[in-house]
């Protein structure tokens, strides 16, 4: 499936990064895959995109997971595509490691592939990407679309790094707390009972939100804001 031709036209008009991520979403989703993270790691820096859900990527954050991942760990050994499974054949896990790993297959994500984007000068990143409707037919999918979700991987680095980044956004106290209820399943409504202010007042704080966060949706925002660490628990 030639998901590169579709994703490079849309690409170059995109207008910021949460619309190139809404893009490569959709290519994924076309492929079978329905969770996306991609690390960056530039100049000492580490920035995250993902649309896992925001429950997971809190916890994940909180427990500075990022830090023993083995998939991120071994980033820098590998230049190609390689199956998550793969990797856990050949490299021992701690005990946390395994933990990792453990809890992430308890939500479904129990194998995924990594691709991983090497630049001179020492900067790298590393999309990986999980949820595949059918884990028996995943190792068949990855080699067959090895070569072409290497390409889009390396489109969607070249072209992200071209945008503005978000991570400067700066959230209001009362639009994290309303984020905060949303995370909980609340109403517009009902979030305002709690925090002592009208429906209308809670909508304008989420939507001030997502304005900020790049996002088109209130559960879009909310993963955005922990996966920047903008709220680091719910």
């Amino acid at each position: 499936m030639d998901v590169l031709a579709t994703f490079l036209p849309s690409a170059r008009s995109a207008q910021n990064r949460q619309q190139l991520c809404d893009l490569l979403e959709r290519q994924l989703n076309k492929l079978g895959f329905n969770y996306w993270a991609y690390v960056e790691h530039s100049q000492g820096t580490q920035n995250l995109l993902t649309n896992y859900p925001a429950e997971w990527v809190s916890y994940y954050v909180s427990r500075d997971y990022e830090k023993i991942d083995p998939l991120t760990d071994k980033e820098l050994d590998h230049l190609l595509p390689y199956l998550w499974s793969d990797l856990l054949k050949t490299y021992p896990l701690t005990r946390t490691q395994q933990q990792i790993f453990d809890e992430a297959s308890s939500l479904g994500i129990s194998d995924g592939i990594a691709i991983p984007i090497h630049e001179p000068g020492g900067d790298y990143a590393c999309l990986t990407i999980s949820g595949f409707a059918d884990m028996r037919e995943l190792p068949r999918v990855f080699a067959s679309e090895k070569t072409e979700l290497y390409a889009l991987a390396t489109a969607f680095h070249i072209h992200i790094r071209q945008l503005p980044s978000q991570c400067a956004v700066a959230l209001t106290q009362r639009e994290r707390e309303c984020l905060k209820w949303v995370a909980q399943g609340k109403t517009s409504w009902r979030i305002g009972e709690l925090i002592n202010v009208s429906e209308r007042t809670v909508n304008f704080h989420i939507t001030n939100a997502m304005k900020k966060l790049g996002a088109k949706t209130r559960q879009q925002a909310l993963t955005n804001a922990v996966a920047q660490k903008i709220i680091t628990s719910l």
